[in-house]
C-alpha cells in the first residue's frame, strides 16, 4: 500500500471514531435529563457494542473493512439476545452458524476466482516450506486456511495480502520479500487459528490487530540499525478471535 493511502486510512478512522465519541456523549446526556430510558444505555454501554463500534471504525479503512465487518457481526450475534427475547437458544447456534459461514467463505473464495487471476508460487519457496497453491496477483497474496494450514516464502515482490485462518494456521516467511516503496500491509483474521511472520529484527513493524480473547505479539530479538539507513516497514492489520498471531526473527 503507498502511504497516501494508509495516511487517508488512518485519517477516515479518525473522523469515524470522533463520531462515535459524539454519539456516546450525546446518549449519555440523553440519558441524564431522563430523555431515554437507562435500559438503553444497559444495552448500549456493553462489550458486545464495543466490539460493533471497532468493526464500524474500521470498515472506514480498505484494508481492514474485512475484519471489521466479523467484529461488527460477532458483537451483533451476542447483543441480540441481550435486546429482542428470542424463543430458542440463540447463543446455542453461535457454533453452527460459525461452520456455516466457514463453508460459505470457503466455497465462495472459489467460486468468483477466474482462471487468469490464478497463479502457482511454487517458485517462492524453499525446500523446507511445503508447496502449495495460492492467489498472487501483481505482488498482493490472498491466503485462505480452514481446518488446514500453510508454509510459505516470498522472495519476490511482495505489496501485501491477506491471511485468513480459521481452524488453521500459517507461517509466513517474508525475510528476502523486496516491498514497493519498503512498505507493505498484511491484514491476517484468525479465528481459532493463528499465523506467524518471520521478518528481519531491524525491521520496523507497526501492529494495528485487534484481538478478543487471544492476542497478538512482536517476538523479535531488536538489532541497534543506524538512524539514516532506510528500513522497511511491515504493518499488520486484522483481528484474532480466539486466535493468536506472532512475529519471529528469521
Amino acid at each position: 500500500m503507498r502511504p497516501c493511502c494508509s495516511s487517508q486510512s488512518r485519517t477516515m478512522k479518525k473522523i469515524a471514531f470522533g463520531f462515535v465519541l459524539i454519539a456516546a456523549g450525546f446518549i449519555l446526556m440523553l440519558e441524564k435529563m431522563n430523555l431515554i430510558s437507562p435500559e438503553i444505555t444497559h444495552w448500549i454501554f456493553t462489550w458486545q457494542m464495543l466490539l460493533i463500534v471497532i468493526g464500524f471504525v474500521n470498515i472506514f479503512s480498505r484494508e481492514s473493512y474485512v475484519s471489521g465487518l466479523i467484529l461488527i457481526m460477532i458483537g451483533a450475534f451476542f447483543l441480540v439476545p441481550r435486546i429482542i427475547d428470542l424463543p430458542f437458544n440463540f447463543i446455542g447456534m453461535f457454533w453452527p452458524i460459525l461452520l456455516i459461514g466457514g463453508g460459505v467463505l470457503l466455497i465462495l473464495k472459489h467460486s468468483i476466482r477466474r482462471p487468469s487471476d490464478e497463479k502457482k508460487t511454487e517458485g517462492y519457496f524453499e525446500r523446507n516450506f511445503s508447496q502449495s497453491t495460492t492467489v498472487e496477483t501483481d505482488g498482493v497474496v490472498d491466503d485462505f486456511n480452514l481446518f488446514g494450514g500453510s508454509k510459505r516464502r516470498y522472495t519476490s515482490k511482495f505489496r501485501g495480502g491477506k491471511f485468513t485462518n480459521i481452524f488453521g494456521g500459517s507461517e509466513v516467511d517474508l525475510s528476502q520479500a523486496q516491498f514497493e516503496n519498503d512498505i507493505a500491509v498484511v491484514e491476517t483474521i484468525c479465528v481459532f487459528g493463528g499465523i506467524t511472520l518471520y521478518v528481519p529484527s531491524d525491521w520496523e513493524v507497526q501492529v494495528e490487530v485487534v484481538s478478543i480473547l487471544g492476542g497478538f505479539s512482536d517476538k523479535r530479538s531488536f538489532v541497534r540499525t543506524s538512524a539514516v539507513e532506510p528500513r522497511k516497514r511491515l504493518i499488520v492489520k486484522g483481528v484474532c478471535v480466539f486466535g493468536g498471531g506472532e512475529i519471529k526473527s528469521v
